[in-house]
């Protein structure tokens, strides 16, 4: 009998023990005290480590080439068929070397040699108006795509120079100096297409004979 009691009371406290704790989650308290666990972030909103920033290249070498027009008409050739073409002291065809140094986010130099040529080529003569310009261009940068250059232009080896059935035409200017202005897009860091305005005038050496040299020119520039 001693048992038959000890059983069922053993079997009241097991229900009325579950019963306290079903009690106890429904209105929200542990039965017992448990170490708080760390929340885990999701990865997302884990802080990630930051990639070492890559330096960037202040000094770059360049190289252009340009189409230019404008100045004044210092030859003209005739040909058998009757056509005729102009040596212009504006034009026609620039190549350029040199190298830029970016001095903070905003502004940069750049420093560079060129040849500059006008001529008029037939199977039996040849005429060309050569000349070797040395620029110091300083930039504003507007934005990472857009900047604004003004500089000078040292030219030297002024020639007007002749062969052929047209041979006779030669002639040496002074060395002269300039001023210019640019406006450059940039497609990238490494390439760029600038529209230029040159102010320039040519003396003949040994005369005061002038002729106005300024021009236009449309450039593609790569870096490097």
């Amino acid at each position: 009998m001693k048992t038959t009691f000890l059983s069922i009371a053993l079997v009241i406290a097991s229900i009325g023990a579950a019963q306290a704790q079903n009690a106890d989650m429904q209105n929200g308290v542990p039965l017992s005290a448990q170490p708080a666990q760390q929340a885990q972030l999701p990865q997302s909103a884990q802080p990630q480590q930051q990639p070492a920033r890559l330096a960037v290249k202040k000094t770059h070498f360049m190289i252009g080439m340009g189409i230019t027009g404008g100045g004044d008409d210092i030859a003209t050739t005739e040909f058998t068929d009757g056509s005729s073409q102009t040596i212009h002291s504006g034009g026609l065809v620039a190549f350029t070397v040199g190298v830029e140094h970016r001095i903070n986010e905003q502004f940069s130099v750049q420093g560079n040699v060129g040849f500059h040529v006008d001529n008029s080529t037939a199977k039996n003569g040849d005429i060309h108006f050569r000349r070797y310009p040395i620029e110091v261009i300083g930039y504003y940068h507007v934005s990472p795509k857009w900047r604004f250059g003004t500089g000078i232009r040292h030219v030297t080896n002024v020639r007007l120079k002749s062969s052929g059935v047209i041979d006779g035409y030669d002639t040496e200017f002074d060395n002269t100096t300039g001023a210019l202005g640019e406006v450059e897009y940039m497609f990238s860091p490494s390439a760029g297409v600038k529209i230029r305005y040159v102010r320039e005038k040519y003396t003949v050496s040994g005369t005061n004979y002038k002729f106005d040299g300024n021009h236009v020119g449309l450039f593609g520039n790569y870096y490097f």
